[in-house]
């Protein structure tokens, strides 16, 4: 009876240091995507608000990185 009790907790030891380490590395995985993504909300925060004052500049006839005289040519003064 021993030795079965001392096979069972030896195997259960295994599994739990099989599961131990499939943790770590699906948390490494979480935290890696984690900050992918919160990269990726940031840029387009960034491209949103940027795009945002543009099209407040077009509405509102302000001069902005686009010449006034030739339409889609940068103004690079101005960038």
């Amino acid at each position: 009876m021993i030795n079965f009790l001392e096979h069972k907790l030896e195997e259960i030891e295994k599994k739990l240091s099989r599961t131990q380490v499939e943790y770590e590395q699906l948390q490494q995985d979480y935290l890696e995507l984690h900050d992918k993504t919160q990269m990726s909300k940031e840029k387009y925060k960034r491209a949103a608000l940027l795009l945002t004052e543009f099209l407040d500049d077009l509405l509102n006839q302000k001069p902005n990185i686009l010449q006034t005289d030739k339409d889609m040519h940068l103004n690079l003064d101005k960038l």
